[in-house]
């Protein structure tokens, strides 16, 4: 079906860095930051390889198994969420709770979207929203509009819109959590018995990809786009497949085990094997 998490986020890295207009842009801490934009920026990976693995991007594997196992719980408190994470608590605005949370909209809308694709496999309905109506001031205004899944040819596909996407810092984990989002609404549709065939493309549309200048830098000085590491020093077990899971509350247990490094028992070695350590 296509390339996976690793060449689709390389290629969108590229994209930025090369053809990414400078402005100047006004954060939601309140800080102005000079950054690379590239506007309606398209994303799209087969979900089947929806974890990234360059070894050079170091990325935290409990906190990307912990906040999509946040997210499907439903839940929008720190104290669920602030093991994985050192630095999350700043985007809370009373340290208690998190005023953008995706876990209670997407959970709220679970059932509408399965029944609607169970009634019609052909639907164009079955779409959930995380932005917020006239949303409050808050460091944390959901950076993500709508989710949508079209069923085709047996494959449930997604398409995310998004207002605002950090190439660096949050669209590997963007891209590994609606994996897991899409994978649970395709778990409680083949219990409902449809005849699936998998999980297809993962279409990520971003009002706004950026770079902020800060990583740029980063980028650079790492030589990252031409070197990312091997993706095979850091995993043996990327690939995605979500009939090793008996249903959607097994996937999202997995998903928990591994965050909590409690993976020894896992039936399914579905990033199992990623390192642990906590990085920025």
């Amino acid at each position: 079906m296509g390339q996976g998490a690793n060449r689709a986020w390389l290629g969108t890295l590229r994209a930025v860095h090369s053809f990414g207009d400078n402005v100047e842009i006004a954060c939601a801490d309140g800080q102005t930051r000079q950054t690379l934009e590239f506007m309606g920026e398209v994303t799209s990976i087969d979900m089947r390889w929806p974890a990234l693995t360059w070894a050079n991007r170091k990325l935290n594997y409990r906190f990307m198994a912990g906040e999509a196992a946040w997210i499907l719980s439903g839940s929008e408190k720190l104290e669920d969420i602030a093991p994985f994470n050192s630095h999350i608590a700043k985007f809370s605005d009373d340290g208690v709770r998190f005023e953008g949370a995706y876990g209670p909209k997407i959970v709220s809308q679970m059932d509408y979207v399965v029944d609607a694709l169970v009634k019609e496999p052909t639907s164009r309905r079955a779409v959930l929203t995380i932005w917020r109506e006239n949303p409050p001031p808050s460091r944390d205004t959901p950076c993500t509009i709508s989710v949508q899944f079209l069923l085709r040819d047996g494959y449930l596909n997604e398409l995310v819109y998004m207002r605002s996407s950090d190439t660096w810092l949050g669209l590997p984990y963007d891209l590994f959590t609606f994996t897991m989002v899409a994978a649970t609404v395709y778990l409680k549709l083949r219990d409902k018995g449809l005849d699936l065939r998998g999980l297809g493309r993962l279409t990520n549309i971003a009002g706004s990809r950026h770079l902020y200048q800060q990583d740029v830098e980063k980028i650079r000085a790492k030589n990252f786009l031409d070197d990312p590491g091997a993706t095979n020093t850091v995993t043996k077990y990327p690939h995605f497949d979500p009939d090793a899971y008996v249903n959607a509350e097994a996937l999202l247990d997995h998903l928990w085990a591994v965050a909590r490094c409690e993976r020894q028992n896992l039936r399914s070695k579905f990033i199992s094997d990623l390192t642990i350590k906590e990085t920025a």
